[in-house]
């Protein structure tokens, strides 16, 4: 009867304390943000790399309170908060290295020392200083040749996507893929996407050349991906925006993006930087409180 007894008030302790895990918005699984920065000429466009670094500050602020502050206020008891966020920028070709003293403060993620709170404030700190010195640095030396976002997936993506937690990818980028013409040469067809040569065309779907599969498979890593700032090249004669280019940029995308096991997936042209907050907020927040 004792036991009995006993088995009872654990279940009921258990439970206790799972529902208050999930009033706490407790989630499952750790977050881990991975914010893609292209940083090729979309950063001529005047006052674009203003959009990029509040756009982040965002995506910085949210981490901070959704997810590294609601685990911290658990106390000591929580442990070290899992949660991460990288920036992360794929290769321009031709362009400088960007210093090593930069890149290191691109990611939060706890140190496991018991700091709590003073340490993340000291590391978002750094980053956001980080990303402002990121930004000085590749409009000083850009070559503006194209950023390989395909090759970033193919290389590095594994590195950054990690198993066992819930992964968002942030992609701020014109939507365009395109690099110089003597280096489109070089890559091959597959590798970007040729817009201009299809924007004019009635049966573009049936001249598409897909991009090129890089034969990795996210499926396993529960990944979230958003494209943000995808902007529409606009006639300068005409003072027209070529909107048939956004289908034809996201008729590459998608499949590609599904190819590799990413399915939830979301395409946003640019929007006044208060209801893109909102978006950024809502799409961080989509798996928020699931068990």
């Amino acid at each position: 009867m004792k036991k009995l007894f006993f088995f009872k008030v654990v279940c009921v302790v258990l439970l206790v304390c799972l529902t208050v895990g999930q009033a706490d918005g407790q989630t499952s699984k750790p977050v881990n943000i991975v914010v893609l920065l292209d940083t090729s000429n979309r950063l001529k466009k005047e006052g674009q790399v203003q959009r990029d670094i509040k756009i982040i500050e965002y995506i910085i602020a949210h981490f901070e309170e959704e997810f590294v502050m609601k685990h911290l206020r658990k106390g000591r008891r929580a442990g070290p908060y899992q949660h991460r966020l990288d920036i992360a920028i794929p290769e321009q070709y031709r362009a400088p290295e960007i210093p090593e003293a930069i890149l290191e403060k691109l990611t939060i993620k706890d140190s496991g020392k018991g700091v709590g709170h003073p340490e993340f404030k000291e590391k978002r700190d750094a980053l956001s200083q980080a990303v402002k010195d990121l930004y000085q640095f590749v409009q000083k030396e850009n070559p503006y040749t194209g950023a390989d976002i395909w090759k970033w997936f193919k290389e590095d993506a594994e590195f950054y996507l990690k198993e066992g937690f819930h992964n968002y990818i942030v992609c701020l980028t014109d939507g365009y893929l395109m690099f110089n013409d003597d280096i489109e040469k070089e890559l091959g067809s597959g590798r970007f996407i040729e817009v201009g040569k299809l924007r004019d065309e009635p049966n573009w779907k049936e001249r598409i050349i897909p991009l090129l599969s890089t034969e990795k498979d996210f499926s396993k890593h529960n990944v979230t991906f958003m494209m943000v700032e995808i902007n529409i090249f606009e006639d300068e004669e005409k003072h027209i925006e070529h909107t048939q280019d956004y289908d034809i940029m996201i008729a590459h995308w998608d499949p590609w993006l599904k190819d590799m096991g990413i399915t939830d997936i979301r395409f946003m042209q640019q929007l006044p930087l208060t209801k893109l907050e909102e978006v950024i907020q809502s799409f961080l927040k989509q798996y928020e409180g699931q068990q």
